[in-house]
Formats: structure tokens, C-alpha cells, sequence
């Protein structure tokens, strides 16, 4: 991943997650340590630059691990909307993560992953496009 640029880092710390090529919701918080700490470091920061009541914190990084579990589940929850399927970085988009390695690197959204040549549209949701467009085309 880029931010970890170091072979050696990523070898022992981001790469035992991915030993789960087949994302599982148990292989969500399947990893190193300090890849967890890494990971968690921005968001226990941020409340000194944008202060926020205790309350909502606790709200924010139960809903960061909701996500997170949702996007290791395989099953591609995101509205059929196309600017949400185009903008969220859903499971299908993560479980291909997870298979080739070199994609779909955003937590969140694929615009990062579109501006820096990482973005793979998922292979799971393509091949549901051309089973409905063959449905389709042998109901005609």
C-alpha cells in the first residue's frame, strides 16, 4: 500500500492482514499491531485539531469499525445509485484488494485510488452487470 512504501514494512506488518485473500468480517481487525496503531493513529490526533464531545467520538469509532467489518463482508451493500457506486469503496471494491494486491486501496471512497492509477472496478459487481445484461438480451 502506499503508505508503506518500505518492502520490509510491509512484509511484516501490513501483510499478514492480507493473508486472507478472501475477506472475511473476523479478518477486519486481522492484523499486526502496529499496523492497527498506524491505522488508528489519525483519528485519536484528530480530536486535538477539531476537539469533539467524547460522546461522538465514541459514536465515530464505532461506526469506523462497523465500516470496516462491513467492507471485509463480500457483499457489495452500496445503493445502486451511480454516483455512490462511482464515489463509495464498498466490500467488492476492498475483496478485490485483497485478491490483487495492487488496487483499491481507500477505506472510504475511490477518488484516491482514480487520481493515483490504483482504482480496479470490482470484478464481483462486473460479472452481475453481464449476467443481468445476458438475462436481458436472451429475454428479448
Amino acid at each position: 500500500p502506499r503508505g508503506l512504501p518500505l518492502p520490509f514494512l510491509y512484509k511484516h506488518v501490513q501483510k499478514p492482514h492480507h493473508k486472507w485473500k478472501v475477506a472475511s468480517p473476523f479478518a477486519s481487525h486481522a492484523f499486526h499491531p502496529l499496523d492497527g496503531f498506524i491505522q488508528g493513529f489519525p483519528y485519536h490526533i484528530a480530536v486535538f485539531v477539531f476537539p469533539v464531545h467524547k460522546v461522538l467520538w465514541i459514536l465515530m469509532f464505532v461506526g469506523i469499525n462497523m465500516w470496516t467489518i462491513s467492507i471485509h463482508d463480500g457483499h457489495f451493500a452500496v445503493p445502486d445509485w451511480r454516483w455512490a457506486r462511482w464515489l463509495v469503496n464498498g466490500a467488492a471494491h476492498h475483496t478485490d484488494h485483497h485478491l490483487y494486491f495492487n488496487y483499491n486501496y481507500g477505506q472510504y471512497f475511490t477518488v484516491w485510488d482514480r487520481i493515483g492509477g490504483s482504482y480496479m472496478y470490482p470484478t464481483k459487481v462486473k460479472e452481475e452487470e453481464e449476467k443481468r445484461a445476458a438475462a436481458a438480451k436472451k429475454a428479448q
